[in-house]
């Protein structure tokens, strides 16, 4: 089965949020937070929360940042089976 495909990323007006959707509902036994680091402009910025819902994944920043900043989402792969995809299907 193929991993969902990232539609679009969305920073909420505060600038504390991102909202990202994928192509398919997913699966809510999503890792912890702690696999995923966001960067904004080459700077890490904390993950406070993550929650799935339906075919979106919120994550909730410790910091405000700005429209127009640049920002990358990564993840690591947090079991032993190789399973690069952290967001899943259900």
């Amino acid at each position: 089965m193929a991993a969902p495909k990232l539609q679009k990323a969305i920073l909420n007006e505060a600038g504390t949020e991102f909202i990202l959707t994928y192509s398919e509902v997913l699966s809510s036994e999503i890792v912890s937070k702690d696999y995923l680091t966001v960067a904004v402009n080459g700077s890490s910025v904390s993950i406070s929360s993550l929650e799935v819902i339906v075919s979106t994944v919120e994550l909730t920043l410790s910091s405000k940042i700005n429209q127009g900043d640049l920002f990358k989402i990564s993840c690591t792969n947090p079991s032993n089976n190789n399973d690069k995809n952290v967001i899943k299907n259900s």
